[in-house]
């Protein structure tokens, strides 16, 4: 009976250490060079039509723009202002479109620039050769951006605003920048181009008269 059993247990060891083991092994196929080729084409040709995209969006967001003063005294008066300096910036990035504005008003010359009120020297604090900036730039949609921007006095006067949409910063500024006047004919254009605005609805009667007032004085001045 021993030997049996010591037979048994000898066949049972056997069997256990005879076996064969079994491994799982993940084989992955490499693409061939014809397919890495092929799909480096696809994935370049996606990205340009991305990009084609975007750049029709942008352009027709720059087609789509206009510009809208309501209120001027600062055309064929500029001379009069010796310096400009930056009250508020707000709406969209408000950092990123305080530094355009520096950038752009800082190396012209035209004004002595002043980035905050604070920087103003107590001597001109309360001078009428110092103009006020106020800001404000609002993202409408992914591409088109509206802007206001405001001129005030020392007594907090508006001397000049308007409206812009998708006009760059350099266009918007460039009362500040450059010598702002217009001849008789160009102020009777730009009162018929009011009027337009009025007959259509976009302009009210006390924005008409308000945004007409320069261009009346520049026609009664020649």
């Amino acid at each position: 009976m021993k030997n049996i059993l010591f037979t048994l247990a000898l066949l049972v060891s056997f069997v256990s250490f005879g076996q064969t083991p079994t491994y799982n092994v993940n084989v992955t196929q490499q693409k061939s060079v014809g397919e890495s080729f092929s799909d480096g084409m696809k994935a370049g040709a996606a990205a340009r039509s991305a990009r084609a995209r975007e750049g029709a969006a942008r352009s027709a967001a720059l087609s789509n723009n206009s510009k809208t003063i309501t209120t001027d005294f600062l055309i064929n008066n500029d001379d009069i202002y010796k310096a400009v300096a930056v009250n508020k910036v707000s709406g969209w990035k408000p950092s990123g479109n305080k530094k355009a504005i520096k950038k752009i008003l800082k190396p012209s010359k035209k004004y002595y620039y002043y980035n905050n009120i604070s920087d103003i020297p107590q001597n001109l604090t309360n001078s009428d050769k110092v103009l006020y900036l106020d800001w404000i730039r609002e993202a409408i949609t992914e591409y088109d951006r509206m802007t206001t921007m405001i001129l005030k006095d020392y007594s907090g006067k508006i001397v000049y605003e308007a409206s812009y949409k998708n006009i760059p910063y350099s266009e918007m500024l460039s009362p500040l920048t450059t010598t702002y006047v217009m001849n008789k004919a160009d102020a009777i254009a730009k009162i018929k181009e009011l009027k337009e605005l009025l007959d259509m609805g976009i302009l009210n009667k006390e924005e008409f008269q308000k945004a007409t007032q320069g261009y009346k004085k520049i026609i009664l001045k020649q």
